[in-house]
Parts: structure tokens; C-alpha cells; sequence
């Protein structure tokens, strides 16, 4: 890979960039730091991998741990949008649609920017799978003069580099989390009225008894315990005995 000859480390703010760089390279085509003109690159950001992107191309050393590999690549690049405020297209030529700069927020302002500058992040994202999204690390801040009224074709700089934290892990997208969550509630719910439909075609072992049935069934214990108190009081039925009388001998004539 290609290097600068004095191996120096360039670390400009993003005042610097936008102020420094990208307005010069707008107004007149080329910027005035010649010392270290060889950090940037005219390229569209779009139209390869980041790996083929940098490949070949002069990195700038980064004496710090903003960048993964220590090292940052500068290009000025057309935009591919028609208005920072709405949405763009970030997907790399040649993919298919499954390679894309990804969008991690809004554009912000760059603080110290004497003519106003703002600075957006993107982070790149492989989808090899339908409902799989893969980081593979690559981190690009874009630098414009204009949030508002930037169009297709302006010039922006854009700044990659490899995240501190390298690769992220594989995860679902969105709409596949969401249809799975749709998924699992629909199976939790047909489990549900299950139990309900089972619930109510089980009969109740002890039905639940009204007033009317409680009444009653105190009228009959009471009936119950009357009829038990006269069967212990009553007199004892009549039984017929038998009576066994000695016959004496007949006293003899006198």
C-alpha cells in the first residue's frame, strides 16, 4: 500500500476540513496545502468497496485511536443525493443493492466553521442474506458547506477510515425482528384461546349455586335434622313377648 514518503501523520479538525479543504477545492478545483495534498483523492465513495476504494490509494496516519488500523483516506466525492434533508442513496455500484453506506444519524454542524459546514456519519452494511445485515467495520464521515441545498453531483469530502471497535456482529434488519415478534405474539395468542376454548368446554366439578339452591338445600337439612331428633325420642314400637308360665303338678285330692 501506498504511503506518503515522510510517513507524517495527518490528523486535520473537522473546521479544518471543511474550511481548509472542501471550499477551496469547490471554489478553484485544487486545494493549497501542497504538503499534504497527497492524502486526498478525487473518487466517488459510491462507485467501489471501501477495501478497493482505499487500495492504492495514500493513507494518512492517525497517531491516536480514532481509526481502527491507524490509518484515514480523503475523498472528494459527488453527492449522491438531491437534498441532505432527504433521503439518499448510498448503495455501492455493482452490488446488487446489498452494499450501501448506511446513514447513523443527521447531519450536524461543524463547530468553528467560519462559512458553516456540517459533517454526517455513514457506516457500511452487507446484507448477504434477505433479513441479515453484517458491519464489516468501515466507518465514512461526509463533510458539505451546505445542508440544505446540496444536489446530485456537488462536491463533498469524505473521510473513511476502519472502526476502533472492527467488525460488528450479523443481526436481523428490522422488518424481519418485526415478523418474528409478529411470529411468536400470534402463536402466544392461538395458545391462548385454546386454554379459553378449553376452559369453557371442561365442566365445573362443583357448580356454583344460587341463592334459591341454597335456601333449599338449608330447608332439607333442617327437615333431615327434625326427623333425626323424633326417630331418637319416640316411644319403642309394641313388641309381642311370649310368656312361659311353670305348670305345677296338680295337687292331689284330698
Amino acid at each position: 500500500m501506498a504511503v506518503a514518503a515522510d510517513d507524517h501523520s495527518f490528523t486535520p479538525s473537522n473546521e479544518s476540513l471543511v474550511d481548509r479543504y472542501l471550499r477551496p477545492k469547490i471554489a478553484g478545483g485544487q486545494i493549497n496545502d501542497h504538503a499534504n495534498a497527497c492524502f486526498f483523492n478525487d473518487a466517488d465513495v459510491c462507485s467501489a468497496r471501501p477495501y478497493d476504494l482505499v487500495r492504492h490509494r495514500t493513507p494518512a496516519r492517525v497517531p491516536c485511536r480514532d481509526a481502527g488500523d491507524g490509518m484515514q483516506w480523503f475523498f472528494f466525492s459527488p453527492a449522491r443525493c438531491k437534498s441532505l434533508t432527504t433521503r439518499r442513496s448510498r448503495t455501492i455500484d455493482g452490488t446488487s443493492g446489498k452494499e450501501s453506506w448506511h446513514s447513523e444519524g443527521s447531519p450536524v454542524a461543524v463547530e468553528g466553521s467560519a462559512g458553516g459546514g456540517f459533517m454526517q456519519k455513514f457506516s457500511y452494511h452487507v446484507r448477504p442474506a434477505p433479513g441479515v445485515i453484517e458491519k464489516p467495520g468501515w466507518i465514512m464521515a461526509e463533510y458539505t458547506v451546505n445542508k440544505d441545498t446540496t444536489r446530485a453531483g456537488d462536491l463533498v469530502l469524505c473521510k473513511v477510515y476502519r472502526s476502533p471497535r472492527g467488525p460488528g456482529r450479523s443481526r436481523a434488519s428490522s422488518s424481519s425482528s418485526a415478523s418474528a415478534a409478529a411470529t411468536n405474539s400470534g402463536c402466544k395468542r392461538k395458545a391462548t384461546d385454546d386454554e379459553e376454548h378449553l376452559e369453557a368446554a371442561t365442566p365445573c366439578t362443583r357448580p356454583r349455586l344460587t341463592e334459591e339452591d341454597d335456601v333449599m338445600l338449608l330447608a332439607e337439612d333442617i327437615e333431615r335434622g327434625l326427623l333425626s331428633h323424633d326417630d331418637h325420642t319416640a316411644a319403642p314400637e309394641f313388641e309381642e313377648t311370649t310368656q312361659h308360665v311353670e305348670e305345677s303338678e296338680p295337687e292331689p285330692p284330698q
